[in-house]
Formats: C-alpha cells, structure tokens, sequence
C-alpha cells in the first residue's frame, strides 16, 4: 500500500513498515505462550464479548446532540452493571495533591472529535457534527472485553468529520484483517 494518502482529507494509510510492526506483534513470545481455551472457556469469552457490542449497540439511541459525556457514562455504567451484570474494569490513573498517581474504575473512556487518546467523561454535551468515539470494558464470568466504537452526532458533518470517520474505519478493518 505504500505512503499514500487520502488526499482530500491529507490522512495517511497504513504504511507497509506500520503493517508489519502490527505483525510482528502477533509473532511474539506472548502469544506463543497461550493456552489452548476449552469449549467452556470460549462460550465465556463470546459472552464477555456479548456484554460489549450489546452495551455499544443500545448506547447508539443515545448519541445525541444536547446529551453529555458523563451522562452517557452513567448510562454506560447501568447497562454493564445493572443490566448485563458485568464488571467495570477500565481503569482512570489520577494524580493527587501528593505527586502519587491512583485508578478509578470507570465505564469507559471517551474521544471527541480530534481526540485521539481517550479520556474519562466530563461534562461537555455533543453537538451535531461531533464525531464521537468510546471504549468500553467489562469483565464477565473472569473473562474480560474491550471494544470501541465512533459515531457522527446528528446529521450534519463536516466533509472533514466525515473524512475522519471514513478514515478511522477504513484502518480498523484493515488491522483486523491482519489478525
């Protein structure tokens, strides 16, 4: 694939050496270490990952413009929690007063627009155009799940947001067609 670019939106592709350093991931002494999982294991996996795109999938009424980052993260809460009967697992490091740093567990965490690190939820609302991402992580029947997703708020975005977006997907389903 080389170097090229999406030239309208000036948003590179996965490089050749980008490729293979993903690979090379998959070829390491972590992943040579694995056990093989049995049946029961891999029924709780598929249901840990169930937790996740469910969560994901009934959170997308809820992208809307007006709502809040925090107000989607109670929601997000509920439903792992209280619906799916999950565990939180994602972890927010926060420094204190003492130089000392120490986690929170969060329902996720959360990018808007350009953001491209995640972050714990505020109070900033969404606003038709936004794009919008979060990443999720749940624990069920001690087999854990992390997933993400990215939604265009509204109908109304910008020929870049859309790029954007366009973009992001594009590369996500060109490392999983890696694995």
């Amino acid at each position: 694939m080389g170097d090229q670019t999406l030239s309208r939106f000036g948003i590179p592709y996965m490089t050749d050496e980008a490729t293979a350093n993903i690979q090379k991931l998959f070829e390491g002494e972590p992943f040579q270490q694995m056990s093989i999982k049995s049946a029961d294991d891999i029924a709780k996996m598929k249901a840990a990952g169930a937790v996740g795109a469910h969560v994901l999938d009934e959170i997308s009424a809820h992208i809307v413009p007006g709502i809040t980052i925090r107000e989607i993260d109670q929601l997000t809460h509920d439903l792992i929690v209280g619906k799916y009967g999950a565990e939180v697992v994602r972890l927010a490091v926060k420094a204190s007063g003492t130089g000392m740093a120490h986690a929170d567990n969060i329902s996720a965490s959360y990018a808007l627009n350009d953001v491209v690190a995640n972050a714990p939820a505020d109070e900033r609302a969404l606003r038709t155009g936004d794009l919008f991402g979060m990443d999720i992580s749940a624990r069920k029947d001690g087999w854990s799940c992390d997933t993400a997703r990215r939604w265009i708020v509204g109908n109304d975005a910008s020929p870049e947001i859309t790029g954007l977006y366009a973009a992001s997907l594009q590369v996500m389903w060109h490392v999983i067609g890696l694995v």
